[in-house]
């Protein structure tokens, strides 16, 4: 993990920034309620050059992506379930949480996936 604060000076109003930099499913050093901004673009699940990040996150994917992708598919989602949670729950009510993601199959079709 590294972490990276920031002051900056926007329009005469300082602002303070701390950047984390490692896997989010458990961000237990930061406190609920307390992040006005969130901003995620997650590794994208059946992407081979994501397959062994997500992998590392849960061994038993590495295991499925050969003979039950549909069930490798769906734990690589689960991984990304503890991402949202977590954002969730660090930050502030009527903030901002912004994501980009979209997901695609093996067979190279995107679609938008749904938080819910």
């Amino acid at each position: 993990m590294r972490n990276t604060n920031l002051l900056l000076t926007v329009c005469n109003m300082k602002t303070n920034h701390t950047i984390y930099i490692h896997a989010s499913q458990h961000m237990m050093q930061i406190e609920d309620n307390s992040i006005d901004l969130v901003v995620t673009s997650p590794p994208y699940p059946m992407i081979e050059m994501w397959d062994e990040i997500l992998g590392k996150q849960n061994p038993n994917i590495l295991e499925c992506l050969e003979n039950e992708p549909e069930k490798a598919f769906e734990m690589m989602h689960q991984e990304l379930d503890k991402v949202w949670k977590e954002s969730f729950r660090v930050i502030k009510p009527w903030r901002f949480f912004v994501h980009q993601y979209w997901r695609c199959d093996k067979n190279h079709k995107w679609q938008v996936y749904s938080l819910q």
